[in-house]
Order: C-alpha cells, then sequence, then structure tokens
C-alpha cells in the first residue's frame, strides 16, 4: 500500500469506527488526515437530486463536518465494502466502495448494493480534495422521498 493509499484507507476507517463523529476527538482527527483548505465534492457526476440537497460542494473542516454528519444522522450503510483503493499515475487514489444504502428516516434503501467511485487527492500527506460520483443517482435520491 502506498502512502497516498494509506492516507485515504485511514480516512475511511476513522469514519467506520465513528472517529469522526466523537464529539471529543473528531478535530484531532481531521486535523491529522484532512488539509484545513480540503474541498470536497460530492456531486461528481452532476446528478440533479430532487429530494435531497446534501450532494454538493463541502470546504475546510465545517464542511467536512457537516457531510459526516449528515451520513452519520440520515444514512446506514450495512454491507458497506471497500471493493478498491489504487493509487495512480498522478498521485491520486481511486477508491470504489458498495453498499446498499438506507435513510434511517424515510426507511427506504437501495434496491440493491451499488458501487461508487472516489478520487482522492493527498498533498503533503493529508486530504486536499475527493470527488465522489454515485453509480445510481436516481436511486439513491429516490430513498430520500417521503
Amino acid at each position: 500500500m502506498t502512502d497516498n493509499e494509506k492516507v485515504v484507507a485511514q480516512c475511511f476507517g476513522a469514519w467506520g469506527t465513528g472517529k469522526f463523529n466523537d464529539a471529543a476527538g473528531r478535530d484531532a482527527v481531521f486535523d491529522s488526515l484532512m488539509s484545513a483548505e480540503v474541498a470536497g465534492n460530492c456531486n461528481g457526476g452532476g446528478y440533479e437530486f430532487k429530494n435531497t440537497a446534501a450532494y454538493k460542494s463541502y470546504e475546510g473542516k465545517t464542511g467536512f463536518f457537516e457531510w459526516i454528519d449528515f451520513l452519520g444522522n440520515e444514512l446506514e450503510f450495512p454491507d458497506f465494502t471497500v471493493k478498491n483503493c489504487v493509487e495512480q499515475e498522478d498521485g491520486t487514489v481511486a477508491l470504489v466502495m458498495c453498499a446498499t444504502t438506507g435513510h434511517k428516516k424515510t426507511g427506504k434503501k437501495e434496491a440493491e448494493p451499488t458501487s461508487n467511485n472516489t478520487v482522492w487527492t493527498i498533498t503533503d500527506g493529508k486530504v486536499s480534495a475527493w470527488t465522489m460520483t454515485w453509480s445510481n443517482p436516481e436511486g439513491l435520491d429516490a430513498i430520500f422521498a417521503a
């Protein structure tokens, strides 16, 4: 595993173990893995979500935690897996994840697990940007409908 792959794996490990949701320690975890100016695009495919405004761009620590809190408060991923995490020739890291996403408030979930692509930019050992592209944005959007 390359150094850049390790940074991305550590981010997913921190998220999966709740370290980004722990109010007492989340700032320190963020500071160890993320650039202060981190920029995240959670709608890299450009799909226009109709039932939620959360799939958008986020900036800095405040934006990052807005995304993390959205995930924790509204969604569940009972079968979440990372399919691969591979550094590309340009130094970015491509990660493919798969899950059947469920919505805690509507009780709806995707019909089947879907694979989603992410690209992570690492600068000086920290995440400086990420982009997420959803393979079935229509199905994902549908779980938010009342």
